[in-house]
């Protein structure tokens, strides 16, 4: 066996330990949402441009990372992603290691909703498309900074190590 190859992502679901979630909670999920909101306009900028997004116009996405105690309120304007105080029209949800696996590609979206992972609640349809949204980006394209992607891998392999 390689070494260096990373861990298989196949098992029981990893969750965050209650007291590393502490530093989370103490912000508010606005301040979350719009720091949030400011990090994927610039990775989704040709997205957004392309009008990939305009199924959260007018609509509010709530992602939340649940053992984190992390929240995330977003919709659309038409031209970028901005923070929403609505109430959510759908609400994404799974533990800090689903979401990791699905940002470093090791899960696709699919696989994680299907081994109940990931959930969606609220507007199904409009999850769906978010969710189809997520399968058809094309990550080895999007400007993410090599070292933000390394970061990311890292931050699984250590995550899975320390509570897998």
């Amino acid at each position: 066996m390689n070494p260096t190859a990373s861990p298989p992502s196949f098992g029981p679901a990893i969750k965050l330990p209650s007291p590393l979630a502490l530093p989370f909670r103490v912000v508010p999920d606005s301040v979350h949402s719009r720091v949030m909101a400011g990090l994927l306009n610039r990775v989704l900028a040709q997205y957004l441009r392309e009008g990939e997004l305009e199924m959260l116009v007018g609509r509010t996405l709530r992602v939340e990372i649940k053992d984190a105690h992390l929240g995330y309120n977003l919709t659309c304007d038409g031209k970028q992603l901005k923070y929403s105080g609505q109430p959510p029209d759908v609400t994404m949800s799974g533990d800090m290691h689903a979401f990791l696996l699905m940002l470093t590609r090791r899960e696709d979206p699919d696989t994680l909703f299907f081994q109940r992972r990931l959930s969606i609640q609220g507007d199904t349809g409009l999850g769906l498309s978010v969710k189809n949204f997520l399968d058809s980006l094309d990550w080895d394209n999007l400007p993410l900074p090599q070292a933000a992607q390394k970061g990311l891998e890292r931050a699984l392999n250590l995550y899975q190590k320390l509570f897998g």
